[in-house]
């Protein structure tokens, strides 16, 4: 009995890794699956022509779920937070809207049907609202400037002076539905109409300031917004309150043709879908309850879409009486997700997931748990330590000694800003915290050697352990891109190199490779670079067109691998830079030599395996399954 039992166990066993395999293999051969987000859901859109719900997160990434196929179609837009999507009304393009809070307010457009970046805006001040004209027309961009609304082609970004006044900063921006006529909200608490046509002012209402969610429903007729505590509904035609309402941070969830305001609230483990009724007393619609918090609400005709802190997507059927409804998984994880690799210099490589700390064995495949992970997101090696890091956050750096047996972290250091770049120069660490501060770290005594502050910081690199090169935007004082300071002296040298910004550094040979970029007259280029410290001279190795073309570079055995051009990762050997190499895959995050190997992290957390010769010949393509081994699918 106890054989035959035992068979049965290890048949099943068998039969459920190979059902995952199979699983894996289809998922990513067809590039569809049901992996959810791997950090907080931002935003939903909705699609009623096709059925699609899109939701997007802090992890940068896009997923348009349809309804048919019951799986999400992903793609990663952006190595940073996307705050707000929009969806051209007339063709499958979206809009996104990504930062990082500090100095980068960006704006995107796709070709979703190829993935396809069409065109990029970046502005100065933070994006306040995104949406496409009624008719698809035009790409709207609202900022916290002066200038307010921003007007471009949406075919072409081309932009245009639609208005003959600025508007000044707005939270909200919509045209009808002839595109004749545009409404905004001003967060001094007026309602603005201007006519399109003529670029001029129509009329103003004063209303309620600072509101929260501006939003616009019921034909246009009625608008609302949130602010300290309560829900106000008021007329789009006069700007009178109607009700008022108490709510503690409502997730607003109507939709145009709504004549009523609905909204999710939040409670305990308990969210609740409300309406609001005429007499302004809220309406229980539906309730549900789950373990994760929930962070965006879209309303379709069946029901609801909800996005979860988790970065899961939920269904929620639309019912006609209240009570607790039970919610529907859309998002199912097939695979276990890389957050980070690293070799430390003798070569051992580890990986970091969600939750554990693993070390990559002889056989490439097997891992062994070393820790576990308390939330990092990243992770350094040197021989004798493993670091613990967290990108765009000021969590505390942690280090592990790998030869301590009771694998304890111990505390290194906490940033006064976000981290943005982590390195390791020796026994040195050097962290760009925010764009405000470039911080170099002692290891041997564990001891702050300095930390240079300043505006505009983009990225920094250390040679022969005391000349800082850093890299900056020439918008703030000292108004250079470029700059050197010797960390023992403490001078400070500006460097000639003629560009509006200079970043994303890696060193090699006593070199450092970056890009620059320049607006030359309305006519933007990026360009990729190599300095040289020791004659402070500099060299173009590559130029395209575009106001920003790349996020990646990494050095490797005399290997630059770059996204440079068309986000496509290229191979350029630096003793003979005339020498390119395309690679497939794209959205890289990460690469790491592995023996006679390299390991390419993209993502949505799976690896690349290339061969390491110049050749690069793909090998296959790697996941790590839920019991922490790297299972090999689509061998090539």
């Amino acid at each position: 009995m106890n054989l035959i039992t035992n068979f049965n166990n290890s048949f099943k066993k068998c039969f459920m890794f190979f059902g995952f395999l199979l699983s894996f293999i289809s998922c990513f051969a067809q590039n569809f699956s049901t992996q959810p987000h791997s950090s907080s859901v931002t935003a939903l859109a909705y699609r009623e022509s096709s059925d699609t719900i899109f939701s997007c997160g802090e992890d940068g990434m896009v997923v348009a779920w349809n309804n048919a196929t019951g799986k999400g179609d992903h793609f990663q837009c952006s190595n940073l937070p996307i705050r707000a999507i929009a969806l051209n009304p007339q063709k499958n393009e979206i809009a996104i809207y990504e930062t990082d809070n500090i100095g980068i307010f960006r704006v995107t457009v796709f070709d979703w049907t190829y993935k396809n970046k069409k065109y990029t805006k970046n502005f100065k001040d933070s994006v306040t609202c995104l949406a496409f004209s009624a008719q698809g027309t035009y790409l709207i961009v609202g900022t916290a400037s002066l200038t307010g609304v921003n007007f471009f082609v949406a075919e072409n970004g081309m932009p245009r002076n639609l208005l003959s006044v600025s508007t000044g900063a707005v939270t909200m921006a919509k045209t009808s539905g002839t595109e004749s006529t545009l409404v905004v909200y001003s967060p001094i608490g007026e309602l603005i109409y201007y006519d399109l046509k003529r670029g001029t002012e129509k009329s103003r209402f004063a209303t309620e300031p600072n509101l929260e969610q501006p939003v616009l429903f019921n034909n246009n007729v009625s608008f609302a917004g949130y602010s300290d505590g309560k829900i106000c509904i008021i007329s789009a035609i006069t700007g009178k309150t109607e009700t008022t309402t108490n709510s503690y941070n409502p997730i607003f969830c109507t939709v145009d043709s709504d004549s009523k305001l609905y909204y999710a609230q939040n409670q305990s483990k308990l969210t609740t879908i409300y309406s609001i009724e005429q007499d302004g007393i809220a309406a229980s619609q539906q309730s549900f309850s789950f373990l994760d918090e929930t962070k965006a609400v879209i309303k379709t005709s069946g029901g609801y879409y909800i996005g979860s802190s988790s970065g899961d997507i939920y269904r929620l059927n639309k019912s006609e009486t209240f009570g607790i409804s039970e919610i529907i998984p859309i998002t199912t994880a097939t695979y276990a997700v890389i957050r980070d690799i690293c070799t430390s210099p003798d070569g051992t490589a580890f990986i970091l997931t969600e939750t554990d700390v693993l070390k990559l064995l002889d056989d490439g495949f097997s891992t062994e748990k070393i820790s576990e992970n308390y939330d990092f997101t990243n992770i350094s090696a040197t021989d004798e330590y493993l670091y613990f890091w967290t990108k765009n956050s000021r969590k505390s750096i942690y280090a592990l000694p790998l030869s301590d047996t009771m694998m304890q972290q111990i505390f290194v250091y906490t940033p006064n800003y976000s981290i943005q770049a982590f390195k390791i120069y020796g026994d040195k660490l050097l962290l760009l915290e925010g764009n405000s501060a470039v911080t170099i770290f002692d290891t041997l005594t564990n001891t702050l050697i300095n930390k240079y502050t300043g505006t505009g910081y983009l990225d920094a690199a250390l040679i022969n352990e005391t000349e800082l090169f850093i890299g900056k935007s020439n918008a703030t004082n000292p108004k250079v891109p470029f700059l050197l300071i010797d960390i023992k002296t403490g001078e400070t040298v500006s460097l000639n190199i003629k560009a509006d910004a200079v970043f994303c550094f890696d060193t090699a040979n006593n070199a450092i490779f970056g890009q620059m970029y320049t607006e030359n007259n309305k006519n933007p280029s990026c360009s990729l670079f190599t300095f040289r410290p020791a004659t402070r001279d500099y060299k173009i190795l590559w130029t395209e067109s575009g106001e920003s073309v790349s996020s990646f570079i990494q050095i490797i055995d005399n290997t630059l691998f770059t996204d440079f051009s068309k986000n496509q990762l290229t191979a350029i050997d630096l003793l003979n830079p005339s020498q390119r190499r395309r690679l497939s895959g794209s959205d890289i995050q990460k690469i790491v030599a592995i023996k006679d190997k390299i390991y390419i992290l993209n993502s949505k957390g799976t690896l690349a395996i290339h061969n390491n010769d110049f050749e690069f010949a793909k090998i296959g393509n790697m996941v790590l399954s839920f019991e922490n081994r790297l299972v090999d699918f689509m061998r090539k």
